[in-house]
This record gives C-alpha cells, sequence and structure tokens, in this order.
C-alpha cells in the first residue's frame, strides 16, 4: 500500500480531501411554560369550594353560620376595607329576634335601632372613603337607612300600622350616594297589599 501511495503521489495526481460535515444544532434552556386545558361545560362530581374576597394581600373569611346569615348584596370595599352586612341574632335574644348586623374586616356589630324596634335587617350597602358607609334594609318592617351607622327610618307614601300577620311595609334595597344626596330604591306594601317599587331621594319618596 505504501508502494502504491508513493507511486500516485509521483504521477502528480491529488488525493481527495475529507469534506467538511455539519449538522444541526438545539439550545436546551430553562422556561415557564403555560399549558391551556380545555374542559366540558359538564363535569361530573362534587367538590367543597371556599371563596374568599382578597383585599389588600389579606383573606377575610365569613361563616355562614346559624347566627349570621348575609344580605343578597352583602359585600363593599373601600380603598382596602371590607364590609359584609346581613342579619344575626344576639346573644340575649331569647325571643330570636333578628338584628342588622355589619362587619368591618373581622370586626361583627349589631347597628343601633330605636328603643321600641325589635327586629332589623341589612340589605344594601355602599362604602366609600374607606371609613364611611352608607347601609339600607329595615327596622320593624319599615324602610330604613343607616348612615356611618346612624338609623334614619324612612316615611312611605301609605303610612300605617302592621297587622294581622304583617311583618314588612317596607325595605330599602339598594343605596348609593352622588352629589351630597342620598339615593335609595326599594318598595312599600300599600292598603291593598301590593308591593310599590319606590325611590327616596334623601329619604322622602
Amino acid at each position: 500500500m505504501f508502494i502504491l501511495a508513493a507511486i500516485v503521489g509521483s504521477c502528480g495526481v491529488d488525493m481527495p480531501k475529507e469534506k467538511q460535515s455539519s449538522f444541526e444544532t438545539m439550545i436546551v434552556k430553562k422556561s415557564d411554560l403555560e399549558v391551556p386545558v380545555k374542559f366540558s361545560a359538564k363535569m361530573k362530581g362534587q367538590a367543597d369550594v371556599t371563596i374568599m374576597p382578597q383585599v389588600s394581600g389579606q383573606l377575610m373569611k365569613i361563616y355562614n353560620c346559624h347566627d349570621f346569615i348575609p344580605a343578597t348584596h352583602a359585600l363593599a370595599v373601600s380603598e382596602g376595607k371590607c364590609y359584609v352586612i346581613g342579619y344575626g341574632f344576639g346573644d340575649n335574644n331569647a325571643d330570636g329576634h333578628y338584628l342588622p348586623v355589619l362587619y368591618t374586616n373581622y370586626k361583627k356589630e349589631f347597628l343601633p335601632m330605636p328603643g321600641a324596634a325589635i327586629t332589623g335587617e341589612c340589605r344594601a350597602i355602599y362604602a366609600y372613603d374607606r371609613d364611611h358607609t352608607i347601609i339600607g334594609g329595615i327596622i320593624g318592617g319599615l324602610p330604613a337607612v343607616w348612615v356611618d351607622k346612624e338609623y334614619e327610618i324612612y316615611s312611605v307614601s301609605c303610612p300605617r300600622e302592621l297587622s294581622g300577620n304583617e311583618y314588612l311595609i317596607g325595605s330599602v334595597e339598594s343605596v348609593t350616594k352622588c352629589n351630597e344626596h342620598i339615593y335609595a330604591a326599594g318598595f312599600e306594601v300599600d292598603y291593598n297589599k301590593t308591593s310599590l317599587a319606590t325611590l327616596w331621594t334623601d329619604g322622602a319618596p
């Protein structure tokens, strides 16, 4: 073989050179990846879910226990301060009359009522400027509003007394404040026991 190479080299024949081979490369690195997963509208099974509003990084949990029933529109948040309303039963309330309840963050309190009233309920809340609230509801079967926890019983267009099995003459179901005026919406029950949609402006129906 060495003799053949020498002969070929002496004849002036160039030996073929090796070709450089190239290969595709890939860079592997760590990175976060979101994988979307879709579920059908129908799901079988049962699971317990706790929903808690997050306020300024703190979780607030309201327990729907035997002594507190939240209102339908019970939650309001103003500048990181959370309010929850409803009604409950006092510790010394042997007759089982329900009372208006306000939770401010974790603190529970009963809202004031006139001495003659034995029942009350919070049904709507508007919170503003962090520390101020307007709460609508019922006191003694009459529509009422608490402004910063001070109550005012609203008048109705058909004033009368509760009779028979009646327990409600009117109720405030929604409240707000605009241009220093307080607007409340709800209903009242007239002489014929018909419910009438009512709007109060600063307490006047």
